[in-house]
């Protein structure tokens, strides 16, 4: 196991980082980097405000480091941040453009046919329409590529429970096709 995937081996490097080793915390960047992006455009539909999020998060985590209890793994940890960072963007970047959402944008990714990228995108808007934590949890699993139990420890709910929404956002979505 790496650093990449090694709780243990992040857990080092967050005291590290704590301490002042900027080393350290350049490492945890580029470890999280990106899946933090993918969790931020998920859940903001927009490129841009994604990496606003995206900065936001590792300034929060950069400050909050020293009181990190460790009490979860790092990777939960700076997920929870980086959600809670995507929201605000949103809401920030929904009041300069007015009460709408941002407009959600196809995303990028090489490994999928622009099909499959588009049918993503009109996911992502029928997701706005979901009520509750259901449309958030529907875009961290199929967007953000989370799994179910990753999610319920994120948004700090029982699995069950995160199961339920989805399966209940699922349905919702089906009914609006």
């Amino acid at each position: 196991m790496t650093a990449l995937t090694d709780p243990e081996a992040q857990r080092r490097l967050a005291r590290e980082a704590a301490g002042g080793d900027e080393a350290a915390f350049v490492a945890l960047f580029e470890i999280h980097r990106h899946e933090v992006y993918r969790i931020a455009r998920a859940v903001t539909g927009d490129r841009e405000t994604a990496r606003d999020a995206l900065q936001e998060t590792f300034l929060k985590v950069h400050e909050a480091l020293p009181r990190w209890r460790g009490d979860c793994t790092f990777r939960t940890w700076i997920f929870r941040i980086a959600v809670r960072a995507a929201i605000d963007q949103r809401r920030r970047a929904s009041r300069h453009r007015g009460a709408a959402a941002p407009a959600v944008e196809p995303a990028y990714d090489p490994r999928v046919s622009m099909e499959d990228a588009l049918a993503l995108q009109r996911v992502q808007e029928m997701a706005e329409g979901l009520p509750g934590q259901q449309g958030l949890i529907l875009r961290l699993r199929l967007l953000g590529e989370l799994r179910n139990a990753d999610i319920a420890e994120i948004l700090g709910l029982q699995p069950a429970n995160v199961r339920m929404q989805l399966s209940k956002a699922v349905s919702r979505l089906r009914d609006m096709l």
